[in-house]
Order: structure tokens, then C-alpha cells, then sequence
């Protein structure tokens, strides 16, 4: 679904391009950076189930996924690549403190 900006119908709320399930709510999102996934959604339960089946169909693949190391669905994840996002209220990018000190000391 486009949510264009100067369209008729844009809600500012809602992302520009989606992908909306058929009850109406925003469809799960896998982003993949190398050998990592996160799961985005409009529930911690829709979330888990869309994790599950990502895992599933990489073993699937002949992939390895490991049920040990996947994190429960939250809305402050920590960490990932070297950036922390946050999307309460809006879309926020940081690096986090380690990799700042990092950067600071070269």
C-alpha cells in the first residue's frame, strides 16, 4: 500500500510504502544484516510467529538457526549493525555508547 504524501488518503502516522495483512494491521518485516534478522510488527505475538517461521525456513534451507539465541519481540532491542533504533513517536538513530568511545579515541 502507498501512503504518498500530498495523496488524498496520506496518514503521516503510517510509513510511506507498506505491506497490510488483511485484518488491517501493518505486515510483518524481516531485515537481515549478515548472519543477523530482526522481526518488525504490530504485536510481540505476531512478532514471535513471524520469527518461528523466518528460523523454520532457513533450517529449512540447510541454514543453521539456533532457537537458543533468538530474543523476545521488544520495542528497545539494544544494538544492531552498531546503531540503536528507537521508534516510539518517531524514527530515531543512534550509535551506541561503545562504538562512540570507539570512534572518539581514533
Amino acid at each position: 500500500v502507498l501512503n504518498i504524501p500530498g495523496s488524498e488518503d496520506y496518514d503521516p502516522t503510517k510509513p510511506w510504502v507498506m505491506k497490510v495483512r488483511v485484518d488491517g494491521h501493518v505486515a510483518c518485516e524481516v531485515y537481515v544484516y549478515v548472519d543477523d534478522g530482526r522481526m518488525t510488527g504490530h504485536s510481540r505475538g505476531i512478532c514471535w510467529k513471524a520469527s518461528r517461521r523466518f528460523c523454520a525456513i532457513l533450517n529449512a534451507l540447510g541454514i543453521q538457526e539456533a532457537a537458543r539465541k533468538r530474543s523476545e519481540p521488544s520495542m528497545h532491542p539494544g544494538p544492531w549493525a552498531g546503531s540503536v533504533t528507537n521508534t516510539e513517536g518517531e524514527v530515531k538513530v543512534t550509535v551506541s555508547r561503545e562504538k562512540w568511545a570507539k570512534a572518539k579515541a581514533q
